[in-house]
C-alpha cells in the first residue's frame, strides 16, 4: 500500500465510520521532530507548517491514549505509560514539518509522509509497521527487532544503515542511498539501494538484495544478492 493509498483509505474510514468509531479529541502540540509510539495505535502524518493533531476511535478508549510533546519528541501511548493492548482501535491524525526520527515499540501502525534531516533514524520493535513516503538527509539510520516492518517509498540519503534482527522485513530498494551497510541477523529480508559502496553482513537464514552498481563487500553465510540491476 502506498503513502498516497493509505490516506485516501483513511478519509474513507472517516467519512463510513460507526456511531462507535465517531468520537474525536483534538491534541494540542508544540513543535516536535521526532515521533515515538508505545503501543498498538495507528498513526497518519502528513506534511504541514505547523503542527496539529486529532485522536478519533471509540470514546473510552481516547481516554486512555495520551500524546504530548516531550523535549522535541511526540510520545504516543496509553495514559499512565503501559503498552498493553486494547480491544478498541485508536487513530491519530497529525501534520507537521517532516520528521528527521520515528521509534515503534509494539504493535503501531505508523504512516509518515516524509522525513528530512542531516541524520534520519528510524527504530521498529515487535509487531510494528512502519511506512515513509520520502526520506530525505545526510545520514539515515534503521534498527529492526522482531517481526517489524518498514517499508521507504523514495528519498535520497548519502548514507544507510539498516540492521534487522529476527523475522524483520526491510524494503528500502526505492531509497536512493550513496553508500548502504546493511547487517541481518535472523530469517528475516532486507532490500535497499546503493550507487557507490554496498558492505553486507548476512549471519542468518534470511535474504539481502542491493539494487544498483556498487562495489560489493559480503560476510557471513547468509543468501546476498548484491549490483541487480
Amino acid at each position: 500500500m502506498s503513502i498516497r493509498t493509505a490516506f485516501a483509505l483513511l478519509a474513507s474510514a472517516l467519512v463510513v465510520a460507526t456511531p462507535a468509531l465517531a468520537a474525536e479529541r483534538r491534541v494540542d502540540l508544540s513543535s516536535f521532530d521526532k515521533l515515538r509510539v508505545e503501543g498498538p495505535f495507528r498513526v497518519i502524518m502528513t506534511t504541514g507548517p505547523s503542527p496539529r493533531g486529532a485522536l478519533s476511535g471509540d470514546g473510552a478508549a481516547l481516554r486512555q491514549v495520551e500524546a504530548q510533546v516531550m523535549g522535541s519528541t511526540l510520545v504516543v501511548r496509553r495514559a499512565g505509560g503501559g503498552t498493553g493492548r486494547g480491544d478498541a482501535p485508536v487513530t491519530l491524525t497529525l501534520a507537521a514539518p517532516p520528521l528527521s526520527g520515528v521509534t515503534v515499540i509494539g504493535g503501531a501502525q505508523v504512516t509518515v509522509q516524509a522525513m528530512k534531516g542531516s541524520a534520519l533514524n528510524m527504530s521498529v520493535t515487535g509487531t510494528g509497521e512502519v511506512r515513509v513516503g520520502r526520506a530525505d538527509g545526510d545520514q539515515l539510520a534503521a534498527t529492526l527487532f522482531g517481526p517489524a516492518r518498514l517499508t521507504i517509498e523514495g528519498g535520497r540519503v548519502g548514507k544507510a544503515r539498516l540492521a534487522a534482527n529476527g523475522p524483520a522485513s526491510i524494503a528500502a530498494e526505492a531509497l536512493e542511498a550513496g553508500d548502504l551497510t546493511v547487517t541481518l541477523d535472523g530469517p528475516g529480508e532486507i532490500a535497499a539501494r546503493a550507487r557507490y559502496m554496498a558492505t553486507v553482513a548476512n549471519g542468518g537464514l534470511g535474504r539481502v538484495t542491493v539494487a544498483g552498481t556498487p562495489k560489493c563487500r559480503v560476510t557471513g553465510g547468509g543468501p546476498v544478492r548484491c549490483g541487480v540491476k
